[in-house]
C-alpha cells in the first residue's frame, strides 16, 4: 500500500460547481462567490459560469422559482423579494418568480394564523404577538390587519353557530 500524498489534487471548477448544483439550485452570484472562496481565478470562474448557463445546468430563473415555492409557505412577499435581491436575481426573473405565488399575502397570513392560533384566545397580547411574528416574516401591515380581521370574524361566526 502506497502512502497517501499530502498534496491535494486540484479539482476543476466545473466539477466542483456541478457537484454543488447536483445537490440544489444555486444562483449565478452564489456560485461565483463559492468558487472564489474555493480559490479559483476569475477567469476560471467566468468560463465555468458561462458553460453552466449555456448548457442549462444553472439558471437564475429556476433558482428564483424554487426559492419562491419554498419560502411562500410562511413568508410574505417583502421577505421573499429581499431574499431574491440578496442573491442578485434580475428584476425580470424576480417578477416571473413572484407570479408563482398562488395566494396573496393576506390569504397566506390567514393560513399562518389558523395554524398557530388554534386553541389560543384572541387576547390583545396574542394579537400583538401574531402581528409581530407575521411582520417579521415579510408580510405588510395592511395584509396582517386584514387577515386578523377576517379570521376573527370567522371565529366569531363559528362560535355563534354552537
Amino acid at each position: 500500500m502506497q502512502p497517501r500524498s499530502s498534496s491535494r489534487v486540484r479539482v476543476s471548477a466545473l466539477s466542483v460547481a456541478l457537484r454543488w448544483l447536483s445537490r440544489r439550485e444555486h444562483s449565478h452570484h452564489e456560485l461565483e462567490g463559492r468558487l472564489q472562496q474555493s480559490g479559483y481565478t476569475q477567469e476560471e470562474i467566468a468560463n465555468v459560469l458561462v458553460q453552466l448557463k449555456s448548457k442549462g445546468w444553472q439558471s437564475d430563473q429556476r433558482f428564483a422559482e424554487g426559492l419562491v415555492r419554498k419560502k411562500a409557505i410562511g413568508l410574505g412577499r417583502n421577505l421573499i423579494l429581499a431574499q431574491l435581491q440578496a442573491h442578485h436575481i434580475s428584476e425580470e426573473h424576480t417578477k416571473k418568480a413572484l407570479e408563482l405565488l398562488e395566494q396573496n399575502d393576506c390569504q397566506r397570513a390567514i393560513d399562518w394564523l389558523e395554524k398557530r392560533s388554534c386553541g389560543k384566545g384572541w387576547t390583545p397580547q396574542n394579537q400583538v404577538k401574531w402581528f409581530r411574528a407575521l411582520f417579521s416574516r415579510g408580510f405588510q401591515s395592511d395584509d396582517i390587519k386584514q387577515a386578523m380581521r377576517i379570521l376573527k370574524e370567522r371565529l366569531q361566526e363559528s362560535s355563534k353557530q354552537f
